[in-house]
């Protein structure tokens, strides 16, 4: 069943008590929720992971545990389903609905990378054992009239309700107005909220609601949102210039804000005096966000570590970027960016900026670059302080995909030129991205692309490590004979070089191709020649390979050396996701060379 409404209703709220009513009683095995706000990928394939990771050792064969591609990953899952029954929530399915036009045919259906998702949530409608619940702000118009599937619009605010409230916020009137009130603004909690405080600050009586509605395109998806929007812009009239700037540049940012910030949010923070008691910091808390607080335009809460932080409502996000037109915008982002701008490098250490969290407002300063118009000063972000190397390391290939189609966006729209060196780079790492995914075709193409890029310089050092990096994509997929024509064709290159990094590379490819060559004992001379790499990364990944090629020749002693090495170092400088990577891989070697 769908749970359907507006946001800011109350859908997620509700499920969890249905959850907390149902955690007492032994209906359901096990009840597992997900989000797709908190999942953060486009990777569809992760969300069956995700669940079926939570089901292994309870009831799932050895089998089902086989989770090579999407398709496989559902049928697993849908075996199950089909035998033990679990209460399935999925919140937020909205963030994989086509919902950005509503007068499109498609609009409510699921997005095209989730067609293994939805033939999932098809199987459900069809089975009797398991139940599903889906919270979304739209209909899933491709599922209406199937059997075995129910769709609840949430109910809001009855009349009744919805004009107690407005009594208790002490809006004047008869209950009989009141009632008229709740009608027009749709029974929505937020909206009846914020109207009601609005108009007892105003003194408008329930009778004249019709004084604080306008219209705005932005809202024409829903009734309620174009009367949310109508309300909001009657705010304009009780902010001060302080608190309708801080909205403004609130509103353009995707997450929650601290006190840090408050040089971005105040306007002009600098230059204001400290004529309050407590300083700066107090003055804003008490002049611009308790305020806003008050109205119930901004959300606060605080964190793990007792830090405040704030967030304008979702709804309201809306409304408050509307206040601003295109191009103040993007100057708005360029001020983000700016303020924001982050001063040291990510150095080649990974115990510093190694998870997503702590390269979060690198990236946030990147998109409000891009918002701003100006992909320039992005990829120097982006590139100059290594962002993209962190991003490849720790093994996030979507945001590297990401990134990369953006700036090749600004370069096709003429945003951006960059020069040839800048886009080997960039071709460079959407290579690794593709790889990491497994997209071979794309990373043969990406890869192709950064080698021709890089012979555009005419610098022999660029074109050295580029095509070893090339070469090292055919030999994923076993073309050794192109990786051994690719060498021969940058060997006089080679002697001609002396920069260290490119040498490592190309000599790291050789050894390689000698190993898939089955060659182990020259692989294992050349990964020994060269023993030391810049970066940690690159030395696991030496002790990575140099532990396989001494495994198949049957040096287990040194093998494991090396590999305790590679685990260490990955341990100790918490780049996690290689270790399990490094526990698979070689234990299925191990097994077929010493069965």
């Amino acid at each position: 069943m769908t749970v359907r409404a507006l946001g800011g209703t109350g859908k997620s709220c509700l499920i969890r008590k249905v959850v907390e009513e149902f955690r007492g009683e032994s209906r359901f095995h096990f009840i597992i929720w997900f989000s797709f706000y908190e999942a953060c990928t486009e990777d569809e394939g992760y969300f069956f992971k995700k669940v079926l990771e939570n089901l292994n050792g309870a009831g799932l064969p050895e089998t089902d545990q086989d989770q090579s591609s999407a398709s496989r990953m559902r049928e697993h899952l849908c075996r199950y389903l089909e035998r033990f029954p679990v209460l399935l929530i999925l919140d937020g399915l909205e963030v994989i609905q086509e919902t950005e036009k509503p007068d499109d045919p498609r609009y409510g259906h699921m997005k095209a990378a989730y067609q293994e998702l939805s033939k999932f949530m098809a199987h459900l409608c069809n089975q009797t054992c398991s139940t599903a619940i889906f919270t979304t702000r739209v209909s899933l118009y491709e599922f209406s009239g199937v059997s075995g599937y129910l769709d609840i619009p949430l109910n809001r605010f009855s009349l009744e309700a919805g004009a107690e409230l407005l009594k208790r916020l002490k809006v004047e009137g008869t209950d009989e107005d009141r009632l008229q009130c709740v009608k027009i603004l749709g029974g929505h909690p937020l909206c009846l909220k914020a109207a009601g405080k609005y108009m007892h600050l105003c003194h408008i009586p329930a009778a004249k609601i019709e004084q604080i509605t306008g219209k705005a395109d932005v809202f024409q998806r829903s009734t309620e949102g174009e009367r949310v929007l109508r309300i909001i812009d009657n705010y304009k009239s009780v902010l001060s210039d302080d608190q309708r700037y801080f909205l403004q540049m609130l509103s353009l940012h995707p997450h929650s804000i601290k006190e840090k910030n408050f040089p971005i949010l105040v306007k002009n923070y600098q230059d204001r005096p400290m004529d309050h008691p407590a300083g700066k910091t107090a003055w804003v808390w008490e002049k611009i966000i308790d305020p806003l607080v008050q109205k119930d335009l901004i959300e606060t809460l605080n964190d793990k570590d007792n830090q405040t932080s704030f967030s304008a409502h979702p709804l309201m996000k809306l409304a408050f970027a509307t206040w601003i037109q295109a191009d103040d915008k993007q100057t708005a982002h360029r001020q983000w960016a700016d303020a924001a701008k982050i001063s040291p490098d990510i150095s080649h250490d990974a115990r510093s900026a190694n998870n997503l969290e702590s390269l979060q407002p690198y990236l946030d300063v990147i998109d409000h670059y891009h918002e701003g118009n100006d992909p320039k000063a992005a990829w120097d972000i982006y590139r100059g302080k290594n962002v993209d190397q962190r991003l490849n390391e720790l093994g996030h290939a979507h945001h590297l995909l990401e990134y990369g189609r953006r700036f090749e966006m600004a370069r096709k729209t003429g945003g951006w030129s960059p020069g040839s060196k800048t886009l080997a780079s960039l071709y460079n790492h959407m290579a690794h991205g593709f790889n990491k995914l497994n997209q071979h075709k794309e990373d043969l193409l990406y890869g192709e692309k950064q080698f021709a890029a890089a012979q555009e310089t005419g610098d022999k050092e660029e074109i050295l490590i580029h095509g070893s990096i090339l070469a090292t994509y055919y030999l994923v997929i076993g073309q050794v004979h192109q990786v051994k024509e690719k060498l021969i064709a940058l060997k006089d290159i080679r002697t001609v070089v002396k920069n260290g990094c490119s040498i490592d590379v190309y000599q790291y490819v050789m050894a390689r191709s000698e190993l898939f060559s089955a060659n182990y004992s020259k692989a294992i001379e050349l990964m020994k020649s060269k023993p030391k790499y810049s970066g940690t990364y690159n030395l696991i990944i030496h002790n990575y390979n140099l532990a396989e090629a001494l495994i198949r020749n049957v040096q287990l002693a040194e093998a494991k050396e090396e590999l305790d090495a590679a685990l260490s170092l990955a341990e100790s400088h918490h780049i996690h996701y290689l270790i399990p990577h490094i526990f698979e891989y070689f234990t299925l070697l191990f097994l077929r060379v010493c069965p």
